[in-house]
This record gives structure tokens, sequence and C-alpha cells, in this order.
């Protein structure tokens, strides 16, 4: 959730400001995750998938509750 409230943050940022937040980017999940995220690999990998399912899961949660 942590990376979830950094991208929002930096996207609210963005809009006020004209300008990209300087630490967590431009307001999108993978400008706010960084230096934490590794390179995307292939659909075909199953792990990837599901990770990627949850990660989506989140996302939805976390809109959810933000209203």
């Amino acid at each position: 959730m942590r990376f979830l409230d950094r991208a929002h943050a930096a996207d609210l940022f963005r809009k006020r400001t004209g300008k990209i937040h300087p630490f967590w980017g431009n307001g999108t999940l993978h400008s706010a995750i960084g230096r934490a995220a590794t390179a995307e690999p292939f659909l075909s990998d199953s792990g990837y998938l599901e990770s990627l399912c949850c990660v989506i899961q989140t996302i939805l949660d976390w809109r959810h509750r933000a209203g």
C-alpha cells in the first residue's frame, strides 16, 4: 500500500505544481516504485502473472477504500 499512497501523492503533487515529485516521480505506480522495480518478465511466466494479479487486486482494493 505504501507504493500506492506514494503514487497518489505524487500525482496530486504533479497536478498541483505541474512538476514531478522529487522522490516519488510523476504519479505512476512504476515511478513510485523507482529502483525497487526490476525488468518485466515474459507473460508466459506463471509466477509473474500471479504476482500481477495480486498487484491489480491490491490496487482495486485501495481504490475502493479511497472512495
